[in-house]
């Protein structure tokens, strides 16, 4: 039901024909695109700050202890390859 929700936008998002929840890409634009309709927007630092994005992945995942936090240093941590490897570029 999910995908439902989330399935038209991933198509006009990503310029596709047909979205699959089983095509990585994809998938990763549904969650996005959840994520943001349970509440999270900005910047990382905004997010930290005002919690939506923890509330949101709370939410997504069922689970809430800890797990803001976890997410959060992902996200930064996936920020800083992301930084590192634009400069290879």
């Amino acid at each position: 039901s999910t995908w439902v929700l989330v399935e038209a936008r991933v198509r006009s998002n990503l310029g596709v024909a047909v979205a699959s929840p089983w095509d990585p890409k994809h998938a990763v634009m549904a969650a996005a695109i959840y994520a943001r309709d349970l509440g999270a927007s900005g910047t990382p630092v905004t997010e930290v700050n005002r919690a939506s994005y923890a509330t949101a992945a709370c939410k997504y995942f069922g689970q809430c202890d800890g797990y803001s936090s976890s997410v959060m240093t992902r996200t930064a941590n996936n920020q800083a390859q992301i930084d590192i490897l634009e400069k290879k570029n």
